[in-house]
């Protein structure tokens, strides 16, 4: 630092060193309230490791003096950082950083400075807007000088000062989110550098933000939680299905419980799935945990495959992971676009998913830039077969005949891991999935051979009523014996699960009827021979196939202009002939008013479509009724959809470039309120326009959208959200 620019006193009062290699920086302190925000000046390596730093007031002509204590130089190598409080460095000082080298080895830095002002979030008022998606993408958020509530600028803002949960809300951040028609809703959150946190939620009972007299009043113990989730064992996870009211707005609390008040990641999530008869999963990952910097993957969905495609917003990631789910139905086109964004692109992969969980499509690590291939929905959702190898294509058992399979592969879906594995320390080989249902109780055993291979084993349940995949839990029995020899389920040995070391026998099962239990048989040694897999059923034990024959996945009834559509999705089908479609106008009395042909035998995903083209005006109930090949016939659930010609919203041009058209009728005078939502629920437009009795015309101000789907609620003087949808080319 030349001495005509600079003039100071020498070497810094800082530590013992002299600066081998000096530079400098200029920041101003923060003018904000309340005045006593101070700053935070951190640097961190990237290739110089060992450094000091000291803060400087005064002029560049004229002299500088160092601010007393503005001295970090850390013991050993380090790299410096400092946080200088009021009243020490005045609002709008100007300040003088100096950063230098203490040893001969020179290299680069980073330096960033920071007020230690509390977030806007600090309290409910300052609350940041949450929009619940179908699927959790994590957005990052801080508590770094976060007080504790209620420390509200007018300071008569009421909250609860102690949790439901217990403990104290340290450093504690707000949010708010609108919950889904639903009345559910999934908050979760993910760690950062803060790593031990509680959240709560709450409801605005009384007053005002403006007039700062709001009352917010918790919402019981079932909204209070402080881990774990899927993520880590002390950040917190609440699924609200029960005690909310859809469409009220509900505050969340988040605070440290202990660690550092620092950055963490926040979700909300809806309980219900996107419009479609098909739903897919986009999960995104980052081996590395940082996040995607950046980098990011559109959804684009051609309807009908007609050109041009809806494009979701761009997708990405703050930590190792996230997950959105794409709605379509049969004749659409997804087309999944790349944007890489800096570096570390061998980190980042995703992954697009066919409602049963199977892949049908893996970026793998370095995603290749731009659309991958186009992925045409088709009338079974895309749901391919599972093999064998994986849980999801587990073999249904039937009875106790023998059984033959040469296992190939490991699957493409990993179902073992270190949560449910047991002995079978290796996870997945050369394996295969059965899975049973018990018919009549008893003792149950089997066997594994001829011997000429070294067959392992995993035995998990008792499930009811059905079975998950990945099995939950250890197994029930479990023997990873070493050396080809014939093993399984006997009536004389005695342990339950057994190492390298065991002799491949472990003691058979209790089984009581409608228990579910899966099986895996593993060539340990990948030798690629097969095996016969013989039972031993005693003490009156019968296995059979699942007695249902069609599981009913969902029933979606969806009003529009000209009719209400059905859709439901069955998981399996087996001896399915038909199904009836009826129709209510008071959840009582039902009349037949269509007739579906099912796919009959089936054990992946079907999709179908109904239009009822004369609802009646008002609330429609509807339900079906599934017959089989037999003659036998069950019921499903009931929904309902509310239909209003009269009320219908009229959109036009639809596709529209520039100008849209909303038509509306009306029973009397009043106000209405509109809002424009994009794919993601988030409210991109809204306002307030005057109704007249009967029919009514506006131009809405869409020409900024980009290109998309949006949907249009409207409600009136009732109170009742009409909505439609429509695109903007």
């Amino acid at each position: 630092s030349p001495s005509r620019l600079v003039r100071s006193s020498g070497p810094p009062t800082c530590g013992n060193v002299t600066p081998l290699r000096d530079v400098w920086f200029t920041l101003t302190t923060p003018i904000v309230a309340p005045p006593s925000t101070g700053v935070i000046i951190n640097t961190t390596s990237t290739t110089m490791t060992d450094a000091a730093m000291a803060v400087y007031t005064g002029t560049c002509n004229g002299t500088l003096t160092q601010i007393a204590g503005a001295c970090s130089d850390p013991a050993g190598s380090g790299m410096p950082a400092l946080t200088l409080a009021p009243p020490l460095v005045p609002q709008g000082t100007v300040l003088y950083v100096r950063v230098w080298n203490k040893t001969a080895v020179f290299g680069t830095f980073t330096i960033c400075a920071r007020p230690t002002s509390p977030p806007p979030n600090d309290d409910p008022c300052g609350a940041i807007a949450l929009t619940p998606q179908y699927g959790c993408m994590f957005t990052g958020f801080t508590m770094e000088n976060a007080t504790q509530t209620p420390a509200a600028p007018t300071g008569t803002i009421s909250v609860p000062t102690a949790t439901a949960c217990g403990g104290t809300p340290n450093s504690d951040v707000w949010f708010t989110a609108v919950v889904p028609p639903n009345g559910q809703l999934i908050l979760d959150s993910d760690d950062g550098v803060t790593t031990d946190a509680a959240m709560e939620v709450y409801r605005r009972t009384s007053g005002t933000c403006g007039a700062g007299t709001m009352v917010l009043t918790s919402l019981g113990v079932t909204a209070c939680n402080t881990g774990p989730n899927s993520q880590s064992a002390t950040m917190p996870v609440l699924n609200l299905t029960t005690g909310l009211i859809a469409g009220e707005t509900v505050y969340i609390r988040v605070w440290r419980q202990s660690g550092q008040a620092s950055n963490f990641g926040l979700c909300a999530t809806r309980t219900n799935l996107p419009p479609g008869a098909c739903r897919y999963r986009l999960q995104f990952f980052d081996s590395a945990g940082d996040g995607w910097n950046g980098s990011s993957v559109v959804v684009n969905v051609y309807v009908g495959g007609i050109s041009p495609p809806v494009a979701s917003p761009p997708y990405s990631i703050i930590g190792s992971s996230g997950f959105i789910v794409i709605g379509a139905n049969p004749g659409d086109i997804i087309e999944l676009v790349y944007t890489a964004v800096g570096g570390f692109q061998n980190q980042i992969s995703y992954t697009f998913a066919a409602p049963n969980g199977a892949l049908l499509y893996n970026s793998g690590t370095t995603p290749a830039v731009g659309p991958g291939p186009p992925i045409l929905v088709d009338g079974n959702c895309n749901n391919p077969p599972f093999p064998h190898e994986d849980c999801l294509g587990a073999v249904q058992v039937c009875d106790n005949s023998t059984l033959n399979a040469t296992p190939e592969n490991t699957g493409s879906v990993q179902d073992i891991t270190i949560a449910n594995r047991g002995c079978l320390i290796t996870n997945e080989r050369q394996g295969v999935w059965y899975s049973f249902y018990v018919n009549i109780g008893g003792d149950l055993g089997f066997s594994v051979g001829p011997g000429n291979t070294d067959y392992d084993y995993g035995l998990w349940g008792p499930y009811s009523p059905t079975y998950p995949c990945p099995p939950q839990g250890l197994p029930l029995r479990c023997s990873w014996a070493d050396g080809a020899a014939v093993t399984g389920l006997n009536f004389t040995a005695t342990d339950l699960t057994e190492g390298v070391f065991g002799d491949g026998w472990t003691r058979y099962i209790d089984v009581n009827a409608g228990e579910w239990y899966l099986l895996f048989l593993d060539n340990w040694y990948l030798t690629g021979n097969g095996f016969t897999l013989n039972w031993n059923l005693q003490a009156g034990a019968s296995i059979s196939c699942d007695i249902t024959p069609v599981e009913l996945l969902n029933l979606v009834a969806t009003p529009e202009s000209h009719g209400v559509h059905l859709d439901w999705l069955t998981g399996s089908e087996r001896n399915a002939d038909h199904f009836l479609v009826e129709r209510s106008s008071n959840g009582e009395a039902f009349e037949v008013i269509g007739r579906v042909e099912a796919v009959g035998e089936s054990v992946i995903a079907q999709a179908y479509r109904f239009l009822d083209t004369k609802p009646h005006n008002g609330t429609n109930h509807y339900r079906l009724v599934q017959v089989d090949t037999d003659g036998t016939s069950s019921r499903s659930m009931i929904v309902t959809a509310d239909f209003d010609p009269k009320g219908t919203l009229r959109l036009e041009p639809n596709p529209t470039t520039d100008d849209l058209w909303l038509s509306f009728q009306s029973v009397k005078d009043g106000t209405a309120s509109w809002r424009i939502l994009d794919q993601a629920g988030r409210v991109i437009l809204q306002g307030d326009l005057d109704a007249s009795t009967g029919w009514n015309k506006t131009e809405l101000p869409v020409y900024n959208l980009g290109p998309g789907m949006y949907t249009l609620v409207l409600e009136g003087h009732d109170g009742v959200p009409r909505t439609a949808r429509f695109v903007k080319q």
